[in-house]
């Protein structure tokens, strides 16, 4: 237990947001509960194989399930993130987040369908999928991809329209803008994806390649918020 405070108070020094919230809610709980769920679905068997091919076909499928895992793992970090920054558990917070988790758990089985087909391409050099079906898959991707990032640019909005109450600090309200631009900018991305996977059916490569681009435009957000944050704040000690 005091392992785990040290470790969260760490955490809280390299965040220019301040913690309001140190305790999981029951929010919180149920959100863990629908993120084990959904990593749960990723799971590549339940059954114990019965060959060394079976075996090995498995161990295989773990290189999608690690692709899944991750994003989902990455999205229920910025969740967490943002109800230990803002510890907000009103109606209208619950709501976003319960649009959030719902659209998680529609987002697994397009996810590991996804995962699998890019594997398939990378490492086996096949395309069982056909052009066309891979461009509807881009759309339905992109299109959960979307929402999740805009219930969490939603998120912080509130945060935002709730600054007094919260009595965030100039620093923070800045930061607070700073996250809910990066989000807005992903769920920017998942619009151009699914913007050239309708325009250009028979070209979903340059669909789904631009996800491979977007710490291009995040980066240069952050240098230039950071350069901004250090010029108006940190020697003022706000």
């Amino acid at each position: 237990m005091i392992r785990q405070h040290v470790k969260m108070g760490k955490k809280q020094q390299n965040d220019r947001i301040r913690w309001r919230s140190h305790e999981v809610g029951r929010i919180e709980a149920f959100t863990d509960a629908v993120f084990a769920f959904a990593v749960t679905l990723l799971i590549v068997s339940l059954e114990v194989p019965k060959s060394f091919e079976e075996l090995t076909h498995d161990l295989f499928g773990f290189i999608p399930f690690g692709l899944g895992f991750m994003f989902l793992f990455w999205i229920w970090g910025l969740q967490h993130q943002f109800f230990r920054r803002y510890g907000l558990f009103d109606a209208y917070t619950n709501v976003l987040n319960a649009g959030l988790i719902f659209i998680v758990l529609f987002f697994v089985y397009p996810l590991k369908f996804l995962a699998h087909t890019l594997v398939d391409m990378l490492f086996l050099q096949k395309m069982e999928l056909p052009v066309t079906d891979m461009s509807k898959l881009m759309i339905v991707y992109g299109s959960g991809y979307i929402v999740v990032f805009l219930m969490l640019a939603l998120m912080y909005r509130h945060a935002l329209v709730n600054k007094e109450e919260l009595e965030l600090t100039e620093s923070e309200v800045f930061e607070t803008t700073t996250v809910m631009y990066q989000h807005i900018m992903f769920l920017a991305i998942g619009m151009v994806s699914v913007s050239i996977a309708i325009v250009f059916p028979a070209q979903p490569f340059f669909s789904g390649i631009i996800y491979a681009f977007t710490s291009v435009p995040i980066s240069m957000l952050h240098r230039r918020r950071g350069r901004l944050h250090k010029l108006k704040f940190e020697n003022k000690g706000a």
